[in-house]
């Protein structure tokens, strides 16, 4: 995700240097105070604001990948998101819903009971700390598991589904560490030896879903 990053931003300051390049004499010193402002912007965006505020304002460190989301969702989805007809319909996401639980060894009803809490079977949904699709994967998550489109059905069942696989094998098949390490990261999980009161509301809402949907199934 840092590398995505940089590239963006090596990008622009080379446009605007070849605009300066191209400027009558007269503009250059205007270009180079863009030049600097841009490259101020990023630093204080990706690095400062997060570094400081983030021990105050824990929701601050997720700037830069909510500003990543919403490029990708842009790139990818365009008016997409508020055309209802290019929307999946429910029975497609449940379709490959089954088809990625297979795949990875879990059961359908709990990758149907995580997407029915993360995203409500959004396809285009995009969360305040920059969670994208169906199952709500950071771009620095979803980009360390797969590529192409984290707005697309299958591509973002996919990489839920194998994330969601990979720490359940971690934490020894216990469910509710699982959840907990999905929604709110391994880290927390590791740190505090079970779940956080912060998240069992999360982890409920999972399991009482996963066992509608198993007993349904």
């Amino acid at each position: 995700m840092v590398s995505r990053f940089a590239i963006d931003f090596i990008l622009i300051l080379l446009f605007l240097w070849w605009c300066a390049r191209k400027k009558r004499r007269r503009r250059r010193f205007l270009n180079r105070k863009v030049f600097f402002l841009v490259a101020f912007l990023f630093f204080s965006v990706y690095i400062l604001i997060p570094q400081l505020f983030g021990p105050l304002f824990p929701r601050i460190c997720y700037l830069p990948q909510l500003i990543e989301a919403h490029k990708l969702r842009l790139y990818y989805t365009g008016w997409a998101t508020v055309i209802p007809g290019r929307r999946a319909s429910r029975v497609t996401i449940e379709r490959e819903i089954v088809v990625a639980a297979r795949k990875y060894g879990l059961h359908p009803a709990l990758v149907k009971a995580v997407v029915d809490v993360e995203s409500g079977f959004n396809q285009f949904a995009l969360s305040s700390t920059g969670g994208c699709g169906l199952m709500q994967l950071l771009p620095s998550t979803y980009y360390s598991l797969r590529g192409g489109n984290p707005f697309g059905v299958r591509s973002n069942l996919s990489a839920g589904t194998k994330y969601l696989h990979q720490l359940y094998r971690r934490y020894s098949g216990n469910l509710p560490l699982t959840l907990v390490a999905y929604n709110a990261g391994p880290s927390r999980v590791d740190r505090n030896g079970g779940v956080p009161q912060i998240a069992q509301r999360y982890v409920g809402n999972v399991l009482a879903l996963y066992n509608r949907y198993k007993g349904g199934s």
